[in-house]
């Protein structure tokens, strides 16, 4: 996906996801490949919105659950707010 990114979203790509199904249309071609790779890559970066406006960005393997990464990334958040104040950092 770095080497060649997918196009925006336009019209086309638009009315063929909301028509009924038909993997063939010529705007889903794209978007096939990148699903086709996503479901036989051996690792992901998952993404994840955080309640303060900022995402969580964590790369693995994809058999990992990914509520369970979140929750380690909190605990791992907590932690080191609570050292930041605890040692008179700024948190």
């Amino acid at each position: 996906m770095a080497a060649a990114p997918p196009a925006l979203v336009d019209a086309a790509f638009s009315a063929a996801i909301l028509a009924p199904p038909d993997f063939a249309a010529p705007a889903l071609a794209a978007s096939e490949v990148l699903i086709g790779e996503l479901e036989t890559a051996d690792a992901v970066v998952r993404l994840a919105p955080t309640p303060d406006g900022g995402m969580v960005a964590v790369a693995g393997r994809r058999d990992v659950p990914m509520g369970w990464v979140l929750r380690v990334a909190a605990r791992v958040r907590d932690a080191a707010i609570r050292f930041l104040r605890a040692s008179g950092g700024p948190a």
